[in-house]
């Protein structure tokens, strides 16, 4: 269990805040404990609610810190050697990525043991077995249709295809778009797009959970970093736009994405894939603030093929698109992805529309 998730438990064991807040960050604890609060009713142990603040305190962190933790589970059941080395380091993370909320504790990636053993050492339900794949007599060529389609999954996923290669266009390169990938991280660092965020997590069709709690954060004014006039006296935070450190683990969150979107690289790239791979993918390298984010169009699949001289226009939609995924699934809001992409869409024409207007204004000029 994470140390935060049992202190999260523990301090809501004999004292609250008011009747609906219960998730707090070490620091809100220390900052909001009173004994003025403290009740004197008897507390009792629940491990089911104790398993339910591991849940969140768990969803809140990132893949990498998530992949340390259970890594160490891994190398204890034999399943890695110790040290990992960094490829299995690798294949951990994008496990724990896939699984998402279901690794609830850190030994929860043990039930994902087949990842890391062999074929012939895969444990099966011998009853199951017998009743869904030896008793149906249409079992057997179901079987044999999965083995063929299986193994031809297999070879392409190690970079085995002896199918012939027939090239439908020629080769295309996307190095003179470099100056929209720099579009791309000039919108991500404007502050209209951040302000664009923080309404769509107001959203109650975005995030269903706040609808049984206060806002996690409160919206930027443009007044947000102004002095206060002479002479005023105190003013409170809402009035003065004053800025305050985010108070829960949805803020927290959606405060550290924000804050890698400003600083986060991007570098696009088209490679041939096979017909089969994804039309886009993506990953992301490095960590904390120094994050970069490659998306590759696989040039190969059969949706390009329809679009032809478009496709330089979907290499571009791919990168808005990949961008606005990596905040939705980082932020905790993967339904939100389609409104973030349009968001992210505005912003971009914003920028080129003022950077047409300059040039005719300097041209007049």
């Amino acid at each position: 269990y994470l140390p935060e998730a049992i202190l999260n438990y523990l301090v809501l064991l004999g004292w609250s805040l008011d009747d609906k807040t219960e998730f707090f960050s070490r620091l809100q604890m220390i900052e909001l404990f009173s004994l003025e609060r403290v009740n004197k009713a008897p507390a009792s142990f629940d491990p089911k609610k104790l398993h339910a603040f591991q849940d969140h305190h768990m969803q809140a962190l990132a893949v990498n810190d998530k992949t340390g933790m259970v890594i160490p589970y891994l190398e204890k059941a034999g399943l890695l050697p110790s040290p990992a080395p960094d490829s299995e380091v690798a294949k951990v993370e994008k496990i724990a990525q896939a699984a998402g909320d279901r690794i609830k504790v850190a030994g929860d990636i043990l039930d994902y043991d087949f990842f890391f053993v062999a074929d012939d050492r895969l444990r099966y339900d011998e009853a199951a077995f017998e009743k869904r794949i030896r008793k149906p007599p249409e079992a057997g060529d179901l079987v044999r249709k999965f083995r063929d389609g299986g193994a031809h999954l297999w070879e392409l996923s190690h970079g085995e295809d002896d199918r012939p290669v027939v090239p439908d266009r020629a080769p295309v390169s996307i190095g003179h778009e470099d100056t929209f990938t720099e579009d791309v991280k000039k919108a991500l660092k404007s502050d209209d797009l951040h302000q664009d965020l923080d309404r769509r997590a107001l959203d109650a069709a975005l995030a269903d959970e706040l609808s049984s709690g206060p806002l996690p954060f409160e919206l930027p004014t443009k007044d947000a970093d102004a002095e206060p006039a002479p002479g005023n006296g105190a003013t409170s935070s809402a009035g003065s736009g004053a800025t305050r450190e985010p108070r829960t683990i949805e803020e927290h969150r959606l405060h550290r994405v924000k804050t890698q979107l400003r600083s986060l690289d991007i570098e696009a790239e088209v490679a041939r894939l096979g017909q089969d791979s994804l039309y886009k993918i993506w990953q992301v390298q490095g960590v904390g603030n120094k994050k970069k984010l490659v998306v590759t169009t696989n040039a190969d699949h059969p949706f390009y093929a329809a679009i032809q001289s478009d496709f330089v226009l979907w290499v571009k939609l791919n990168i808005i698109e990949a961008v606005a995924e990596f905040f939705t699934q980082s932020a905790g809001q993967t339904n939100a992805m389609l409104l973030v992409k349009s968001d992210i869409m505005k912003r971009i024409s914003q920028i080129r529309l003022a950077a047409m207007e300059a040039e005719a204004a300097a041209v007049e000029a």
